[in-house]
């Protein structure tokens, strides 16, 4: 097994860069969102953590 990837996506907190987070996390790799609104990342993050039990979700404000 390999170890997970650490993968950054800008405009992480909705539609595509949300939308690719999901199969990314669901692969096991780690995923740091990075957008401008604070509060659209905690949402967005919250939302992955739901859909993706145990997925290391973190979030950067640009």
């Amino acid at each position: 097994m390999t170890d997970p990837r650490r993968v950054l996506i800008t405009g992480g907190s909705s539609g595509l860069g949300l939308a690719l987070a999901v199969p990314i996390l669901r692969c096991g790799d780690h995923v740091t969102l990075l957008a401008r609104d604070p509060v659209k990342l905690a949402v967005a993050a919250g939302q992955l953590r739901e859909q993706v039990p145990g997925a290391r979700v973190g979030i950067r404000r640009a």
